[in-house]
């Protein structure tokens, strides 16, 4: 056991308050910036996935269905 500076025992190799103090603010600042970058993430996901399901379907990516003049069949006929 040694005495810290503040006159509190403590056992050999522990780390004294003042330092744990600044890991968890470090530990803290990350934990913050990670959240902030998932909750950028998940906007951005949730923008492009409402903007797909709430556009109409534009005539140029419905797909062209070409049929032989001779079939007979027309685009109104199963």
């Amino acid at each position: 056991m040694t005495a810290d500076t503040a006159g509190f025992l403590r056992p050999r190799g522990a780390m004294s308050l003042r330092r744990q103090a600044k890991l968890d603010f470090v530990l803290v600042q990350e934990l913050l910036e990670l959240q902030t970058a998932m909750n950028t993430w998940l906007n951005g996901s949730a923008f492009w996935i409402h903007r797909a399901l709430s556009e109409p379907i534009q005539a140029a990516h419905r797909p062209t269905i070409l049929l032989p003049p001779q079939s007979g069949l027309t685009m109104e006929q199963p």
